[in-house]
């Protein structure tokens, strides 16, 4: 049995569908690309341009008492960052990812840090945390240091906030916040004690060892530095005094905010 076969005239490849959307799709897709491509050619050096007008624009931009180029912020997830640290940071089962813990009470500046501001800068505003491990003493209180030249010390035993010393100007502010004390209890406590025992604080006698009250309580407080006139750099150096220093008692900052600003923070207004 023969098959006879019929010759496709131009007309039938004409009409014929099969295919006919794929071919299409190409074409169409095809063209969509280069117009875009051609589109990308002729908007993109003015986006740049327009980019770079914003930029410089909000850089320029001062909100009142605020200058942009002028923050810093600082959580230390990710460690110290540009802190020079004089002694050595100690492990602690609870305090993690902050600037410290140290258990240093020589009174001396033991973390020190520059920061720069805009020519005319009036105030330098620093805030941040500070974590107190331990029950600290009458006589033990924290120090912050400007420039190498001692501006605050103040007693903290959790509430009783008390300044023993400072410059007694108005070019320097140091406020302190109590947050709150926590207690600690369990692995923890065992763990404080073994680090602290292993560990001979800076100034603190070898034959005292570190006991629980040292380590099972931790009290937080928010600080405000405000110094006028910082100049285009200012260090910045703190410390804490122990005049009957135990093994075990630290501390830690954590959550840094430095800006200037052309206006007293504290300052009323109408």
């Amino acid at each position: 049995m023969f098959v006879t076969k019929r010759l496709l005239s131009p007309s039938d490849f004409i009409c014929d569908e099969c295919g006919a959307v794929t071919t299409d799709f190409v074409v169409l897709t095809a063209g969509t690309v280069g117009l875009g491509i051609a589109a990308i050619s002729v908007v993109v050096g003015g986006l740049s341009d327009l980019s770079f007008d914003i930029r410089d624009h909000l850089n320029g931009i001062q909100v009142p008492g605020v200058l942009f180029s002028s923050i810093y912020q600082e959580d230390f997830s990710n460690g110290f960052g540009d802190w020079s640290t004089l002694i050595g940071a100690h492990d602690d089962p609870l305090l993690d990812g902050v600037l410290g813990p140290f258990f240093d009470q020589s009174g001396e500046p033991v973390v020190l840090r520059d920061f720069y501001f805009a020519d005319g800068t009036e105030f330098a505003v620093l805030e941040f945390d500070l974590t107190a491990v331990g029950k600290w003493e009458a006589n033990d209180d924290m120090r912050f240091y400007v420039n190498g030249t001692l501006i605050d010390a103040t007693r903290l035993r959790e509430q009783n906030i008390q300044s023993v010393l400072s410059d007694d100007s108005d070019d320097t502010l140091v406020a302190y916040q109590f947050v709150e004390r926590s207690s600690v209890t369990g692995a923890a406590v065992d763990e404080r004690l073994a680090i602290a025992n292993a560990t001979v604080a800076n100034g603190a006698t070898k034959d005292r060892d570190a006991i629980k009250s040292n380590v099972n309580r931790q009290s937080e407080y928010a600080v405000q530095v405000v110094i006028r006139n910082p100049g285009t750099a200012m260090e910045f150096g703190i410390g804490r005094n122990g005049r009957s220093p135990y093994p075990g008692e630290a501390w830690a900052m954590d959550n840094f905010l430095v800006q200037g600003s052309q206006t007293d923070p504290n300052a009323e207004t109408d």
